[in-house]
């Protein structure tokens, strides 16, 4: 469940660290598959928070299990609101 539901944007669950680790990538057209987020190197926020975990911003980006980058195209969400 990302980011617990406790913090929504426009509606919408923000992601955290700890639900892009989890995440696969079933789109990679690479042979062998990219399999899954292997790391995040950049996006997260400083400051907030849900859980414990850092929100992924849309700027997140990092390496797959084959090391082939991953990215987030549009985070698709502008405001913030607290539940």
């Amino acid at each position: 469940m990302p980011g617990g539901h406790l913090l929504t944007v426009d509606g919408q669950p923000v992601l955290t660290r700890a639900d892009l680790l989890t995440a696969t990538v079933p789109a990679c057209p690479n042979k062998p598959p990219c399999g899954a987020v292997a790391s995040i190197d950049t996006g997260l926020a400083t400051t907030l928070k849900v859980g414990g975990e850092p929100v992924a911003l849309e700027t997140a980006q990092g390496p797959t299990l084959t090391a082939t980058p991953w990215r987030v195209v549009s985070a698709g969400q502008t405001k913030l609101e607290a539940t």
